[in-house]
């Protein structure tokens, strides 16, 4: 039975990765050429192009892999059926469902693999494409003098936000940081009226110092004109280079950052949206296996453009659903983790519409 299963299981194994990479290329070529008079006014160097669009390949292919997924198990198990391998699995008396439960195990493990890689390891790829193109293309290093609204996670759970930042004089103007506690409660908040960097630490001046007994009440106040805090350590080139950017940010990065933007009284929609479209994102593994199942068991006799044509259409509808509905959480036209679930919600219930449909109609074509 194994050497059955490995047998249905490795051609969408090597089909999914296949059709996902030549979707990402594709993607990532038309990209280029949609960005080249850009690359050439920068006079962009090609190894640093390429650096570029190698790592921002890993989001590439997360976003696409669900697509590339639905059509290798709606091609495979479709040519089984074509030639009537279905038909001789189901003479030696073994029940069809086992393959089917196979390929969806197979499914729940991609989602899981997909969620950890898009939690952790996609924002920090993120990130150095985006230090690439600022860095390598943009040639912006050089004027990051000054910079408007720095908000930076550091360490130890503190959250730094400056009105604006003068890189040359080593100084940050109306500073505000943000210490919590293991369970994320916020226990202490510093406002001052500008920070000076004194080679290991920031020095603040004209300090107001609030500590928390709670999220809501202040239990102290204390006024002080100069306070250091050696754990205050993030030097001022890197509070420039790590502005942060929503894509680059892991979930714990993202959960301290709502909960900072929501202590000084900011929106947290974007935030939340993120986080959401992040998490349930790869909920699309499961509904396309299950679709791709139904698809390709009850399909034998489509073409092979056709079968690529309609897993093509299928999973850019839900991309484009995915999208549209991310708009909405980011514009607040809708609570984010709704935003995150609906087209999630939306597409299994056309799952299973189009299960039964194809139960009722015996449906070959």
């Amino acid at each position: 039975m194994s050497i059955l299963k490995r047998y249905y299981l490795s051609p969408i194994i090597k089909l999914s990765v296949l059709f996902s990479i030549i979707i990402d290329l594709l993607y990532l070529i038309i990209d280029f050429f949609n960005n080249l008079s850009y690359f050439i006014d920068k006079h962009a160097v090609i190894s640093d192009i390429l650096k570029y669009y190698i790592y921002q390949f890993p989001a590439i292919f997360i976003m696409f892999f669900p697509l590339g997924l639905l059509t290798s198990i709606y091609f495979s198990l479709a040519h089984r059926g074509k030639w009537n391998e279905n038909i001789a699995v189901k003479s030696l008396g073994i029940k069809l469902s086992t393959i089917t439960n196979a390929v969806f195990y197979l499914g729940g493990i991609f989602m899981i693999l997909l969620i950890f890689l898009n939690l952790y390891l996609v924002p920090q790829f993120n990130s150095i494409s985006n230090k690439i193109k600022s860095e390598k293309i943009d040639h912006v290093i050089s004027r990051h003098r000054y910079e408007r609204d720095i908000y930076f996670v550091g360490k130890n759970r503190v959250l730094y936000s400056a009105r604006y930042i003068d890189t040359k004089k080593k100084k940050l103007f109306n500073l505000t940081t943000i210490k919590s506690d293991s369970f994320g409660k916020i226990v202490e908040r510093n406002d001052c009226d500008y920070a000076l960097w004194n080679g290991n630490y920031w020095k603040l001046y004209n300090v107001r110092k609030r500590i928390f007994k709670d999220n809501e009440n202040v239990s102290k106040y204390f006024e002080y004109p100069i306070m250091e805090d050696s754990s205050l350590n993030v030097p001022p080139e890197k509070l420039v280079s790590g502005n942060i950017t929503l894509d680059n940010m892991t979930i714990s990065e993202l959960l301290h950052y709502a909960q900072y933007m929501k202590a000084i009284g900011q929106t947290t929609k974007k935030i939340y949206t993120q986080i959401y479209y992040l998490l349930f994102y790869p909920l699309s593994v499961l509904i396309f296996v299950l679709l791709g199942i139904n698809l390709g068991i009850r399909s034998s006799k489509a073409s092979d453009l056709f079968e690529f044509g309609l897993s093509l259409l299928i999973g850019f509808l839900y991309w484009g659903t995915v999208q549209s509905f991310r708009a909405l959480g980011d514009a607040g036209g809708m609570s984010p983790v709704f935003a995150g679930l609906l087209p999630h919600i939306i597409f299994f219930g056309i799952t299973i519409l189009t299960i039964i449909l194809l139960k009722e109609t015996g449906y070959q074509r």
